[in-house]
C-alpha cells in the first residue's frame, strides 16, 4: 500500500498540534467570580462536585477582608486546592506576611489553616494570564459540605483553583455573572483599590492651589465691601462729624452764610445812616 505523503504530513501536524494543545486544555478551569458581598462561605458560590475544575476569582479592595465558597465531593475522591495571585503589581510586591490565606472547614467542622508557603510563577495558557502560586493542598474527601474561607490581609486579587476534571458549564449555585465572557479579562486588568497618601510636596502644591483659589475670592470680597461702603455714604447726607456728603465742614458753611448776609445788609445800613445825617 502506497501512502500519500501529503496526507501523512497533515496527520503528523494534526497530531503534534493536539499534543501541544493538551496542556492548555488540561490546565483550563471554569471561571467563577466571588463578589464583595460574599464574605462568608455560606454566602458564596456552591460547587456541587469538587472534582470538576473551577477557578474562583475575587478582589480584596480593603485590608483584612474575607471571601468564601462551599463545595461537595464524592466520598473517597481527592480534593485539590491551590491559591494564587496575579503576577502583577501590586500583588507580586506584597510581603509574605501580607499574602492571602485559606481556611478549609470540613463537614465535621474541623478547620485547617492553609498558609502561603511557596511563590511559584505560573502561566495559564488557556486564559493568557500569569499568576504566582502560593500554596497547594490535597486530601481525601468525605461526604458532606466543605467550606473555604479566603482571608486577605492587604488589598489584592486572588484565585482559588479546585478540581481536576475539565467540564465547562457545570451548574453552580449563588453565581450571577456566569455568562460574562469578558469578566476574567476585566478582573485581570483591574488592580484593587489603593489609598493615595499625599507626600509633603503634594500637600504643599495642594496648599498653594487652595491659596490661589482663595485670593480671587478675597479680592472680590474687598471690592464688594468698598462698593457697599460708597453706596452707603452716598445715601447719607451728613455724617456724624458734621460733614456733608462732599466732605465740606458744616461750620464753614454757617460762617460763609453770615458773611454773605452781612455784606448784603451793609449798603442798607449805609443808606440808613445817610438819611439820618440829612435829617440832622
Amino acid at each position: 500500500m502506497v501512502l500519500n505523503v501529503s496526507k501523512v504530513r497533515i496527520f503528523v501536524l494534526a497530531l503534534a498540534a493536539a499534543v501541544f494543545a493538551w496542556p492548555s486544555v488540561a490546565h483550563a478551569h471554569d471561571p467563577i467570580f466571588i463578589t464583595d458581598e460574599q464574605s462568608q462561605a455560606e454566602q458564596g458560590p456552591f460547587l456541587p462536585d469538587a472534582r470538576i475544575s473551577f477557578a474562583l476569582y475575587g478582589t480584596f479592595n480593603q485590608e483584612k477582608e474575607s471571601r468564601g465558597f462551599q463545595f461537595e465531593i464524592p466520598e473517597g475522591e481527592i480534593i485539590t486546592l491551590s491559591l494564587l495571585i496575579p503576577d502583577l503589581e501590586p500583588e507580586n510586591l506584597i510581603e509574605n506576611q501580607s499574602l492571602p490565606s485559606l481556611v478549609l472547614v470540613r463537614p465535621d467542622k474541623t478547620a485547617l489553616d492553609l498558609l502561603p508557603e511557596i511563590r511559584v510563577k505560573f502561566a495559564e495558557p488557556y486564559s493568557g494570564t500569569n499568576y504566582v502560586r502560593l500554596l497547594d493542598h490535597e486530601e481525601i474527601g468525605v461526604d458532606g459540605v466543605y467550606q473555604v474561607l479566603v482571608n486577605g490581609v492587604a488589598r489584592s486579587r486572588f484565585t482559588v483553583s479546585i478540581g481536576f476534571i475539565e467540564m465547562f458549564g457545570t451548574p453552580v449555585e449563588n453565581v450571577d455573572n456566569r455568562n460574562d465572557r469578558g469578566a476574567l479579562s476585566r478582573w485581570y486588568r483591574t488592580p484593587p483599590l489603593t489609598e493615595i497618601t499625599p507626600s509633603s510636596t503634594t500637600e504643599s502644591l495642594m496648599e498653594e492651589k487652595r491659596v490661589e483659589e482663595m485670593q480671587p475670592q478675597e479680592e472680590d470680597k474687598e471690592i464688594r465691601e468698598a462698593e457697599e461702603a460708597n453706596e452707603t455714604s452716598s445715601q447719607v447726607p451728613e455724617t456724624a462729624n458734621g460733614s456733608t456728603n462732599d466732605n465740606f465742614p458744616a461750620w464753614l458753611i454757617v460762617i460763609i452764610s453770615v458773611v454773605a448776609v452781612s455784606v448784603a445788609l451793609l449798603p442798607l445800613l449805609k443808606f440808613r445812616e445817610g438819611r439820618e445825617n440829612e435829617v440832622n
